[in-house]
């Protein structure tokens, strides 16, 4: 399955202005073979917590433990999100869906279709894209449901980790 992304950057390691959007969120992140809550972001480090202890590692040093794109379609379950609840994200974000239509093989989801603004996925190869354009209110809703929104490559360089529950 190819995944394809328009919020993109050039980098070898996860950066502090990606991680920004996951701080309240509940992230968890990996870090010596174990798993901390992220609480902060700053200066190239972070701010992580288990149980007992704080500690603040270098962001080049933690993986992210995040959901590709491409489950958007599939059931999951979000601690403090529809009462732990099951739900599918893109059923979720079509409630506030204000067009839908296919266009080349793919369908696309419009917030405001005469702004391009909105979310397609289709074809045979199941691609999935956001527009970078999306309202904050979206991006927010995926960072809370531990989406990466950013480059999917980063699953197969190993920069993040795939959530799958």
């Amino acid at each position: 399955m190819q995944v394809g992304l328009l919020i993109t950057t050039k980098k070898t390691e996860i950066m502090n202005n990606e991680l920004k959007y996951y701080v309240d969120t509940n992230l968890k992140v990996q870090w010596h073979g174990k798993e901390f809550k992220l609480s902060g972001v700053a200066n190239q480090s972070v701010v992580v917590y288990d149980q007992s202890s704080r500690f603040e590692p270098k962001i080049k040093d933690i993986k992210p433990i995040v959901r590709k794109l491409s489950r958007l379609t599939q059931p999951i379950t979000v601690s403090g999100y529809n009462k732990g609840e099951t739900f599918t994200p893109l059923d979720e974000l079509r409630k506030r869906w204000s067009y839908i239509r296919e266009e080349e093989g793919k369908i696309c989801y419009y917030l405001d279709e005469s702004a391009g603004v909105g979310i397609w996925f289709g074809d045979e190869d199941w691609s999935f894209g956001l527009n970078d354009n999306l309202p904050f209110w979206v991006t927010q809703l995926l960072c809370e449901w531990h989406f990466w929104i950013f480059d999917q490559e980063d699953f197969e360089t190993n920069k993040v980790a795939e959530l799958t529950l």
